[in-house]
């Protein structure tokens, strides 16, 4: 299906909060509270450089992801990371994730070659895992985290 990926506004939080379920916290929150912290006058940049797309299929969005990039020091690249990718649950296994994450490599390659761009998935998000799988190789990486 044909999305356009393209750069959060302002007008996608109104979007998001009539078509998130109620019940539906994370979707909720990534939806409103992320989105609304994301939105600057430049469009999409957040204060710690991380950035906002929206996919849209047929003029209603359908998916919103958050990434980032840095300078690697050991590579001495830029490497990339999704942070947070969520699909809208009606519009799931549709290719929305897919058309973002292949936008976010297109950005990528424009800025220059080498570095990586990584994401996680959580360990029982069977979907999610199946469209990682299918672009982009497992890390021999495991991740780990401290609460703070």
């Amino acid at each position: 299906m044909p999305f356009v990926v393209r750069f959060v506004t302002p007008e996608e939080e109104a979007a998001w909060r009539e078509e998130s379920p109620d019940d539906d916290r994370y979707t909720s929150r990534v939806f409103t509270q992320e989105l609304r912290a994301l939105l600057l006058p430049r469009g999409g940049f957040a204060p710690v450089g991380q950035k906002a797309l929206v996919a849209e299929l047929d003029g209603e969005i359908v998916a919103i992801a958050h990434y980032h990039s840095h300078h690697d020091s050991a590579s001495g690249s830029r490497d990339w990371y999704i942070d947070d990718l969520a699909v809208a649950p009606g519009d799931r296994a549709q290719g929305a994730a897919t058309a973002i994450v292949q936008h976010i490599m297109g950005l990528a390659r424009a800025v220059g070659p080498g570095g990586l761009l990584r994401w996680v998935t959580a360990a029982d998000d069977e979907q999610a895992r199946r469209v990682s799988d299918r672009i982009a190789a497992r890390s021999s990486w495991d991740a780990y985290e401290v609460r703070i």
